[in-house]
């Protein structure tokens, strides 16, 4: 798979790796769809969680309560701008590459998410089990740990079939509301629950050494990251593109 900056990314079996051609009109909301692509990935996980949860609930007792449709099944999150990511631990990312030809962008959009390999980091499946653990823990009387394997019961593996199908299900969703809407900003608040970064500190740099600590507040209209300094003033960030992590040479520019 390819990765950013000319980047290759290794797969072993037990990957979901897919890439497919979008078109998209706009150049001005065209940053914003590698964004609704994370968040597809991340409602697709959630969805194929919900599934195998819920499944393996009503397999177990009346003890066992899943109610489906939180969007917080396992903790998956997007790390800025194109990595998933749970328990601090990478378990995919999407990479979007566009071309213009006769008024529109083709988009190509590469996904690749860690189904099934819970070593060197963790899966999809990994999280699910123990998402099922802490439900069992919890139903246990007195609040006692339990062993799922004593009930006979697990929740079902997420396959690729469904993980993709989830995904393309929801990015045809909120790209077409991304596309009818003009802009972001209907898609935003749901986007910000998913990520990690809201009111996170970030140490910049400046030329000459000097050091400024700002706050994540959420996205700019271009698509960057929207931060406040002490003093209450507004800077957009950008990456410096030579950092392997986006948070480290962030460069700020000052919003009006």
């Amino acid at each position: 798979g390819r990765g950013r900056g000319g980047n290759a990314w290794t797969s072993p079996p037990g990957c979901l790796m897919f890439s497919f051609l979008a078109t998209h009109a706009e150049g001005h909301t065209l940053p914003f769809l590698q964004y609704v692509a994370t968040m597809a990935a991340v409602d697709a996980i959630q969805d194929c969680a919900d599934e195998a949860l819920a499944e393996a609930a009503a397999a177990h007792d009346e003890r066992v309560v899943f109610r489906r449709g939180s969007g917080k099944s396992v903790d998956v999150r997007v790390k800025w701008p194109n990595d998933l990511y749970s328990g601090g631990l990478k378990i995919g990312g999407v990479l979007c590459t566009s071309t213009y030809t006769e008024g529109a962008f083709d988009v190509v959009v590469g996904v690749g998410i860690n189904l099934d390999n819970d070593a060197p980091t963790t899966c999809v499946n990994a999280i699910i089990g123990a998402a099922w653990d802490a439900l069992l823990a919890e139903s246990a009387p007195g609040g006692a740990g339990t062993d799922r394997a004593d009930f006979f019961v697990a929740p079902r593996r997420a396959t690729r079939e469904a993980l993709a199908a989830g995904f393309m299900n929801r990015f045809e969703a909120l790209s077409g509301l991304l596309a009818t809407s003009g802009g972001f900003d209907a898609l935003e608040p749901a986007y910000l629950r998913q990520w990690l970064h809201t009111d996170q500190k970030v140490l910049l740099e400046e030329n000459g050494g000097a050091k400024t600590e700002v706050t994540v507040r959420g996205l700019t209209k271009t698509g960057y990251l929207l931060a406040v300094d002490a003093k209450g003033a507004s800077f957009e960030l950008h990456p410096d593109g030579n950092s392997f992590d986006f948070f480290q040479g962030l460069v700020k520019k000052k919003v009006p």
